[in-house]
Parts: C-alpha cells; sequence; structure tokens
C-alpha cells in the first residue's frame, strides 16, 4: 500500500502569470503563495482484477477494466494519471479532499499532485519534482481543456511560503520565510473563509487569457506582476504591516481582468469583514466564488471571525504547511 497527502494553497498575489504562455509574454511571471494543512489524501492498494476508485469526500465509487471508460466523468483525472503511470497495473485507489469543490485553493491540483507522488512510486518511474508537476500539468490541460497554471502544483509538492518564478528556461521556488517564529506571525494574521460560492478556475482563466491576448487585459496584468514583486519584497522583510495595502491592491488588478472575478455575496462578506477590522481581504484563485482572504491585526481577528460566521461564511482553520508533499510505502498494508 502507498499514501500520499499533499497541501492546497492560499495565493497572495500573481496569480494568472503561472499560465504558459503568459508568463512568457511578460518576459517572466511570479506568484507568491503559502502552502497550508488542509491535505489531500490518496491511497492506493495494488492488485485485483480490475481499477477500482473510492472518492470519500465525493461519496463515489467507480470500477473498471478499461480506463478510458472513466473519461470525462467524475474520475477523469484519476484515470487519465493512472492510464500514464500504470496502464497495466489494476489497484483501488481511495481519495479524500477535506477543501470544499471550487474553494480556489487549488483542491484538485492537490489531489493529482498527491496521486502523481503515490503512482510515479508505484510505478518506478522515479520522476524528480519537477517531471512529476509537468506531466501532472500536462494531465489536468487535458482533463479540464482549459489552459492551466502550476502555481498550486509547486505549493503541493515543495510546501512553505513562496515566491514562484516562471521564467524562459524553468521555474524557480524561492521560499520567503524559513523561521518558525516569522511563519506564525504571518499565520496570525490571515482569516479563512468559504464563502459558500462554488467556482471553476478554468472558466475565469480562460476568460482573462483571452483578454490579454485582446490586448484587454494587458495593463491589469503588468500591475499584478508589479504587485506580486511588491509582496514578495514585504515578506522577505517581514514587513507584515504593508501587506494589507498591497493584498488590496491586488485584488483591485484582479477585478479589472475580467468579468465575474467578484459576486455580491463576495462584496458583502468583504464589506463585514472591513467593518469589523479587517484591512483587506481577496478571494483565492481565479475568483467568483470560492474561500476569501482577510488580513488582520492579530488583536481584532476573533472580531473579524465574528463578524464573517454573522455574514454566512465559514470559518476555515489551518497553519502553514512546509513540508509539501509525502509519500509513504507499507509493505504490510
Amino acid at each position: 500500500m502507498i499514501e500520499a497527502f499533499a497541501p492546497v494553497r492560499i495565493d497572495l498575489a500573481g496569480g494568472t502569470l503561472d499560465i504558459y504562455p503568459l508568463y512568457i509574454f511578460e518576459d517572466s511571471g511570479i506568484t507568491v503563495n503559502i502552502a497550508i494543512n488542509l491535505l489531500s489524501h490518496v491511497r492506493i492498494i495494488p492488485g485485483g482484477n480490475t481499477f477500482r476508485f473510492h472518492s470519500k469526500d465525493m461519496n463515489l465509487k467507480a470500477e473498471t477494466e478499461n480506463l478510458d471508460s472513466l473519461f470525462d466523468g467524475n474520475f477523469d483525472l484519476i484515470a487519465r494519471a493512472v492510464k500514464y503511470y500504470c496502464p497495466g497495473s489494476p489497484m483501488k485507489i481511495i481519495t479524500n479532499n477535506p477543501i470544499p469543490k471550487g474553494s480556489g485553493l487549488g483542491a484538485s491540483s492537490s489531489l493529482l499532485m498527491a496521486l502523481s507522488g503515490a503512482l510515479n512510486r508505484l510505478s518506478g518511474k522515479g520522476y524528480d519534482r519537477t517531471q512529476i508537476i509537468d506531466v501532472g500539468a500536462n494531465i489536468e490541460a487535458k482533463s479540464i481543456k482549459i489552459p492551466t497554471g502550476k502555481q498550486d502544483y509547486y505549493a503541493a509538492v515543495y510546501g512553505g511560503i513562496n515566491a514562484i518564478w516562471f521564467k524562459y528556461d524553468g521555474v524557480e521556488v524561492e521560499k520567503l520565510l524559513k523561521e518558525k517564529d516569522d511563519i506564525k506571525e504571518l499565520e496570525k494574521r490571515i482569516i479563512l473563509t468559504y464563502t459558500g460560492e462554488s467556482r471553476f478556475s478554468g472558466t475565469n482563466n480562460w476568460e482573462m487569457m483571452k483578454r490579454y491576448i485582446d490586448g484587454k487585459a494587458v495593463g491589469p496584468m503588468k500591475n499584478i506582476k508589479k504587485t506580486a514583486e511588491k509582496m514578495r519584497i514585504s515578506i522577505i522583510n517581514k514587513d507584515f504591516s504593508s501587506l494589507s495595502s498591497i493584498l488590496a491592491e491586488e485584488w483591485e488588478n484582479r477585478k479589472n481582468l475580467a468579468e465575474g472575478v467578484t459576486t455580491e455575496k463576495i462584496e458583502f462578506l468583504m464589506e463585514k469583514a472591513g467593518r469589523a477590522g479587517a484591512m483587506a481581504s481577496k478571494i483565492c484563485g481565479a475568483g467568483g466564488g470560492g474561500c476569501m482572504i482577510s488580513l488582520v491585526d492579530p488583536e481584532k481577528k476573533e472580531h473579524v471571525v465574528s463578524a464573517l460566521e454573522e455574514g454566512g461564511a465559514k470559518v476555515m482553520e489551518f497553519s502553514i504547511d512546509n513540508e509539501g508533499i509525502r509519500v509513504l510505502e507499507n509493505h504490510n498494508g
């Protein structure tokens, strides 16, 4: 038996610049994100005569001898990954994702990285982290038929608080904070909530890319890059008090990228949070719903949490995950 775990992420700035070829158009891209300890979990039990899949969080099961029969269904992503790594090896796969669907936290990418890590071990391919990410990104793009960014994969695989640079010659992961006390200081300033509205990142990302190519989102995209660079510097300098103004700037830039990034519910919750003392808020991921982060003075955190819950948001407890993907093998399992 092989088990794997991978974290989801909170994106602070620079999202969408991780999509090829947008970062080439801008000479390079940068995203700043935080891996958190809400973990996707995959368990693989080799053997049997069929492929058996069980999603605990979706309460769904499937069994087949032909992986292609599961394409374009609920187990599309899993079936495609298994077909790539272990096409002739029947197995049982049990998955569990604790994150609400459409959260904007990169949950599907986190699950795919956990699955890919486990399948990489099982198949004996011996891929390194970059290869696992590249294969996973291609599998997901094939599955959802829309361009995908890569920042989610890097957070899931590497963990930590990172600036991820997308360049002509590859990707560089830069750890921004390493000391536990600094990480805790940032952590206690963040509130993560689920708005109750689901979203599909592919649609928004595709709209943003089309608007960029049409020349309608070039300015906002350049601003997003500048904002991400400022976010990186502030975190490196441990200037946490400046993060709120940068986060607010990021949110304004993102709303200018495409329609549907914000909604009445989102604006309502952000107003509730602001009146209670939050210094800035933004939606995670491409926008349109899902999860929201708010930056607060730690002394006002409890008051802001109460206001958000009163507004109908679900507060999600978390801590920052520095480990990234972990793959465990149990020969007795």
